[in-house]
């Protein structure tokens, strides 16, 4: 019997091994998501890895004062082409996230941009993820 289970153990440990490094995800910073004007905009860039075609936002956004809601639009664009290849208002306080995926170019440089629509006065974060490991992120001042 302990003949038997043990061959079963190794193989296990060894596809959870190999599952968790094959689908290990990138996480950037989370940044700081605090506009006051319409117009206020933010930004970041992120180098995907290999044939990666996917970013996904995670955004926490909510309006301070009672009542006032947030409302931001995110894009994400090629930096070698500037073209915008998708887009995703957020219309009201919102804790989630989205994805940008079926990008043109795999394992490219994007950049997420954000634009605030409202002049109410939000806090929040936003954060950048990649489903494989080895992306590189980078806040756009």
């Amino acid at each position: 019997m302990i003949k038997k289970v043990k061959p079963l153990l190794l193989a296990g440990v060894l596809v959870f091994s190999f599952a968790s490094s094959t689908f290990a995800a990138s996480y950037s910073p989370k940044w700081q998501l605090r506009p006051d004007t319409i117009g206020d905009t933010g930004a970041a860039q992120v180098d995907l890895p290999g044939t990666d075609s996917a970013v996904t936002v995670i955004v926490w956004q909510q309006g301070i004062n009672a009542g006032k809601k947030a409302y931001t639009y995110w894009q994400i664009r090629h930096k070698s082409t500037g073209l915008i290849e998708g887009a995703k208002p957020l219309d009201g306080d919102y804790d989630g996230s989205f994805v940008f995926s079926g990008l043109d170019h795999p394992g490219g440089i994007y950049i997420v941009e954000w634009e605030s629509f409202t002049s109410n006065d939000t806090e929040g974060y936003y954060q950048l993820a990649t489903n494989s490991s080895g992306a590189s992120f980078a806040r756009i001042e």
